[in-house]
């Protein structure tokens, strides 16, 4: 019986990569440039945070009892509206903004900061998109397909804290993994979760994520700010070839919600460019199992039986199985 073989590392050519300009600092360059890693894409001196004060709650024409003006520098306690013995004042210190008065709402701003952002990959300029917010580049990637991503897109260094089995300690989280994206091997807890989100870790990838209490996992991640990056599925996964990923340590990555992978921008190698096919199963093969009870592990063929109905699999604990031809699939 044939049975599919993939990679899942995939090298790809002519990949539209985006760089986002999230503090909407100055574009500095254009379509059809070409560019390295340490090419600056955009820079300025910008606010990066802003405190949204709803002003409706506290009088309904605003503009009649404002003691602020745009652009003021404000300190915490000062006064922003006063409406005979009502007073409104600043929960914060920063700069006044008053570009959504008509919607309700004074900004106050952080102070301003010199933002540079730089490209972090080869290749050229194919678009600049959404008013200077996104810069697609095109270059040459590895991706890595995903079962889930729970979270929104985010980019940051890879910070790789597995140990070789793929298991990690709890310490290995700290203070140099603060806004990184982190591989933590091949299971994500709810610890790892906690732990991550108290020290400031932006993104997790795992091969597998804990099953146990379920629904408060839900919970816990559709509460957080944080993504999360499953490689194959729910419960423990047995980490064979993701130490690949090692090579990339501190490579600023990708994860896209939007096509569940794992963007890494790298060469191309030409010999890598095929993604899939479907061959006979062999002695010696790599394969993944995906049935119940062995879901997720991966380990060596070493019997195809003559109806090729089922195979027997070592697997990376030494305990041989059988299992069904069609439950497993290949890896390259």
């Amino acid at each position: 019986m044939d049975i599919t073989y993939i990679k899942k590392f995939v090298y790809q050519k002519g990949y539209k990569y985006t760089r986002y300009n999230m503090d909407n600092a100055e574009v500095v360059v254009s379509p059809g440039d070409r560019i390295k890693d340490n090419t600056i894409l955009a820079r300025g001196t910008v606010s990066k945070m802003a405190y949204r004060i709803n002003v409706l709650d506290f009088v309904s024409k605003p503009e009649k009892y404002l003691h602020v003006v745009h652009g003021q520098i404000i300190n915490k306690g000062d006064i922003m509206l006063k409406k005979r013995k009502k007073i409104l004042v600043s929960p914060v210190e920063g700069i006044v903004d008053l570009s959504e008065l008509g919607k309700g709402h004074i900004l106050i701003k952080s102070y301003p900061e010199d933002i540079t952002l730089r490209s972090d990959v080869d290749g050229k300029i194919s678009s600049i998109e959404d008013e200077g917010r996104k810069i697609i580049i095109d270059t040459e990637v590895v991706r890595c397909n995903l079962k889930y991503v729970f979270g929104k897109t985010i980019e940051a260094r890879l910070k790789y804290i597995a140990n070789n089995n793929g298991i990690l300690n709890l310490d290995s989280i700290n203070s140099s993994c603060i806004d990184s994206i982190i591989y933590v091997g091949n299971i994500i807890t709810q610890e790892i979760i906690k732990k991550s989100l108290a020290v400031g870790v932006i993104g997790i990838i795992g091969c597998g994520i804990e099953v146990k209490e379920h629904q408060s996992l839900e919970e816990l991640i559709d509460s957080t700010s944080i993504t999360i990056a499953i490689i194959d599925g729910f419960g423990k996964i047995e980490d064979l070839y993701f130490s690949k990923l090692k090579n990339f340590e501190k490579k600023q990555i990708l994860i896209e919600n939007e096509t569940n992978s794992i963007i890494i921008p790298d060469k191309v190698s030409a010999e890598d460019v095929k993604s899939a096919y479907i061959r006979k199963v062999n002695v010696n093969d790599i394969v993944q199992i995906f049935a119940l009870p062995y879901w997720g592990y991966s380990g060596k063929v070493v019997n195809v039986n003559p109806d090729v109905s089922n195979i027997n699999v070592l697997l990376d604990s030494n305990v041989e199985v059988s299992v069904q031809s069609d439950d497993v699939i290949g890896i390259i």
